[in-house]
C-alpha cells in the first residue's frame, strides 16, 4: 500500500523549492489556493484527477510515478530511458536494425533517434521496448535499478522453483512484508488469504492457464 501522506508531504516540500509559498504555486497554475490547501490537508490520494494532472504538468512530474509513491521528474524519465535503451540492446547483442524489426519500425532511423535522445518512446511502445530488451518499463524509464531488478528476479525464481514469473511490484511487496513477520504472524497471512479464495468473491477470471516458461 502507498504511503500517501508522506508522499503528499514529499509534493508540498518539492513545490516549497521551487516556488516562495504555495498560494504562489497556486497563482501560477491559475488553481485556487484553497483547492490546493485541501489536497494537502486531506491527501494527493483523495484529490481530483485532474487537478493532479494540472499540478504534475506545472511541476514537470511524472503522473504514474506520483501515484506510486515517487517524485519523478519527466526530464530524468527521458535522460534514463535513451541511455538504458541502447545499454540493454548492446548486453543483449542486438543492432538498432534487429530491435527496430523486433519493434514493428521500418528502420534503424527510429531507434537511433531515439537512444541518441532526438526522439522520446512514445508512451504506446514503453511496454513493447521493455520487453523486447528482457526488462522491465520501470528501470527503462529509469524508476529502478539495475540491484532491484535483480532482487525480484531472485524472489521470483526462488518463489516458483526455476520457473519465469515476472512478478508486479505489489507482488514483491507482499512477498517482503510476509517475510518480516514471525510464524504465526505467516500463519495469519496464509489463513486470511486461504479465506479470500474458498469465497470465490476475489478470484481473478484468468488465474488459471498462465503461460509458465521453465528456464534452462
Amino acid at each position: 500500500m502507498n504511503d500517501y501522506g508522506n508522499i503528499t508531504e514529499q509534493l508540498k516540500l518539492f513545490i516549497l523549492e521551487k516556488y516562495k509559498s504555495i498560494r504562489e504555486f497556486a497563482i501560477s497554475i491559475n488553481m485556487p489556493y484553497s483547492t490546493i490547501d485541501n489536497i494537502f490537508k486531506r491527501g494527493i490520494d483523495k484529490a481530483n484527477v485532474s487537478n493532479v494532472i494540472s499540478i504534475c504538468q506545472a511541476l514537470n512530474i511524472s503522473t504514474d510515478m506520483l501515484a506510486c509513491g515517487k517524485i519523478i521528474s519527466n526530464s530524468h524519465s527521458e535522460q534514463y530511458s535513451n541511455r538504458r535503451i541502447r545499454e540493454k540492446r548492446e548486453q543483449l547483442g542486438l543492432t538498432q536494425e534487429e530491435l527496430a524489426l523486433k519493434l514493428g519500425y521500418k528502420s534503424r532511423s527510429s531507434i537511433n533517434k531515439i537512444e541518441l535522445g532526438e526522439n522520446d518512446i512514445p508512451q504506446s511502445k514503453i511496454i513493447a521496448f521493455a520487453k523486447a530488451l528482457d526488462t522491465t518499463p520501470s528501470y527503462l524509464m529509469g524508476w529502478e535499478s539495475a540491484d532491484e531488478i535483480l532482487y525480484k528476479d531472485e524472489i521470483s525464481e526462488e518463489l516458483t522453483n526455476g520457473y519465469h514469473v515476472p512478478l508486479s511490484q505489489k507482488e514483491v511487496k507482499l512477498i517482503e512484508s510476509y517475510r518480516t513477520l514471525n510464524d504465526e504472524g505467516q500463519e495469519k497471512i496464509i489463513d486470511s488469504v486461504d479465506d479470500l479464495i474458498r469465497s470465490g468473491k476475489y478470484i481473478k477470471n484468468n488465474t488459471v492457464g498462465l503461460d509458465y516458461e521453465k528456464q534452462a
